[in-house]
């Protein structure tokens, strides 16, 4: 729907209408445009050397784009990628459509900073909620269709290889419990959330989002759960001491780097290739693919309780590593090939640190787990899978940028 404003010729601008509202509740694209007005617009001689009519022309000239741009088989383009295209001065809509090279090398060029301020700008300014910047999408590799559909084809190499795993699949008791944290929460998390964790993430967060950043706020739920639960920063102490986990190979998260694929592994006492252990391998929480890292979460009380050989790792998130345009040029998914490497490197070295690749587990993040339990790729690689709160079902999962949402609910 193209809107064209009113001024008798002599006023007027497109903005005057905002149709944000129109399109999300007619599903329909709005296009609001301006065009030349009064003696700009239409002054005329009468005669070839002023015609006149000129916004007229203009609004016939936005016609014409609108029909070209937005047609259908242009519309598959990535609009994440037009916006990112603008933000980051590497050319216009055009070059987006046109010059994908071009765009392509002028983006390679920018740094890490340049890319994570546009796209903070980008979901500011999507308007919708639960609109995506980044997510999965159907490349034809690695995903190869919506998970709904893919469970519903029983003939498919994917639905065989998900069959063919032990899966658990549901929410954890803990699930969103940063917006409510009270008194059942610290209960039932005091064994397994140490001091440093509550005090310097969960606190953090809680003043952050809900008192306008103050640290007093912080500061005094760090010292009500000190006093409650006591000693939980020695008893995380002793177990990485006991699991004698060694800190010269530990990665530094904090850095914010595309080359972030490195893994954590703690082995529950010292590694003996012959012992066989169990591997659990942990995929971090990512805000729908937009922010953490592997090392969130300890890993030494789990090894020490369960025996097992535990993995976390990085991978890349956000512009990084789900950027798509939706055709060859930029195919998507990144931290998802990211993920899988990272499960192949495992599968195939874990061995030297004692661990057993006939018994390997994938956990954590429902839609990371869930994704890569439908990917035949991943044949062999791992056993078992426990997706911990949300799933690919989810039609948030993936890039709003190339989802129609009716796939995802065709029966």
């Amino acid at each position: 729907m193209i809107w064209i404003h009113g001024g008798s010729f002599i006023s007027g601008q497109a903005s005057s209408h905002d149709g944000s509202d129109l399109a999300l509740k007619g599903d329909v694209i709005v296009v609001t445009i301006n065009y030349r007005l009064g003696i700009f617009g239409f002054v005329s001689s009468g005669d070839h050397l002023l015609p006149g009519n000129y916004g007229l022309w203009d609004q016939r000239m936005a016609i014409v784009w609108s029909g070209t741009i937005l047609s259908p088989a242009s519309l598959v383009k990535s609009p994440n990628l037009l916006t990112l295209t603008r933000l980051v001065d590497c050319g216009t809509t055009s070059d987006a459509f046109n010059n994908h090279s071009n765009v392509v090398n002028c983006l390679q060029q920018k740094s890490p900073q340049e890319l994570l301020h546009a796209s903070t700008a980008m979901a500011k300014s999507s308007g919708v909620l639960f609109t995506n910047v980044v997510g999965a999408v159907i490349d034809g590799e690695i995903i190869l269709d919506y998970p709904m559909k893919i469970l519903q084809n029983v003939t498919s190499p994917s639905y065989a290889f998900f069959r063919s795993l032990d899966v658990i699949i549901g929410a954890t008791n803990g699930e969103g419990s940063v917006l409510s944290i009270n008194q059942e929460f610290i209960k039932s998390t005091k064994d397994g959330i140490s001091t440093s964790v509550f005090c310097g993430l969960l606190c953090k967060e809680l003043a952050r989002e809900f008192f306008k950043n103050n640290s007093l706020v912080s500061e005094a739920v760090c010292y009500e759960y000190r006093v409650k639960n006591g000693n939980t920063t020695e008893k995380a102490e002793q177990a990485r001491q006991t699991a004698n986990m060694r800190d010269s190979g530990r990665v530094d998260s904090s850095v914010v780097s595309e080359d972030c694929l490195f893994l954590n592994i703690v082995v529950p006492g010292r590694p003996v290739v012959s012992t066989k252990k169990a591997v659990m391998i942990w995929i971090h929480d990512n805000n729908y693919f937009t922010s953490g890292k592997g090392d969130a979460y300890d890993g030494s009380l789990l090894a020490l309780k369960g025996d097992v050989i535990v993995v976390n790792f990085n991978y890349r998130l956000g512009l990084f590593g789900f950027l798509n345009s939706n055709d060859t040029k930029f195919k998507g998914n990144y931290g998802l090939w990211d993920q899988r490497l990272a499960l192949t490197w495992v599968k195939n070295n874990i061995g030297h640190f004692g661990g057993n690749t006939s018994v390997i587990t994938v956990f954590g993040d429902g839609t990371s787990v869930t994704l890569q339990t439908i990917s035949p790729l991943n044949r062999g690689l791992f056993q078992r899978a426990i997706a911990q709160g949300g799933n690919a079902l989810s039609p948030f999962a993936f890039s709003t940028a190339q989802t129609d949402f009716s796939d995802f609910y065709t029966s």
